[in-house]
């Protein structure tokens, strides 16, 4: 079975009774407006950085796969950090508060203190040389 689309306008009324819907008028969509719906629904797949790694190899050029829209991010890296059993508690309650995780809570603390040690270092006056 084949799908048809139909454009329609109707009105809310009301009466006695109540409201009830007035058609005013009904027609078969047209080719293009059954065309835009369709194409709402294609979206391209990102090609993925193998595929742009592969084609960079053989010398082919890339540039259209880069929109310098976005930003680098600096690698991450991995740190294993001790914690006594309390201030877990702790920043597993601070977590469930703020419905994030505990590691958004670690990494927001820690940002936090390293931008207050920025700014109470640069309010310091110079030590005066002897």
């Amino acid at each position: 079975m084949r799908q048809r689309w139909c454009a329609l306008i109707f009105e809310v009324r009301e009466d006695k009774e109540g409201e009830y819907y007035h058609l005013v008028t009904l027609w078969k969509a047209t080719k293009q407006s059954n065309n835009f719906m369709k194409s709402t629904r294609k979206r391209k797949k990102p090609v993925a950085a193998e595929t742009i790694a592969r084609l960079a190899d053989k010398g082919k050029d890339v540039s259209r796969f880069f929109t310098n829209s976005g930003h680098m991010m600096s690698p991450i890296q991995r740190v294993n950090v001790d914690f006594t059993s309390p201030m877990l508690d702790e920043l597993d309650n601070a977590a469930k508060e703020l419905n994030i995780s505990r590691q958004a809570v670690i990494k927001t603390l820690i940002r936090q203190a390293l931008d207050q040690h920025y700014l109470a270092t640069a309010r310091q006056p110079a030590a005066k040389e002897r």
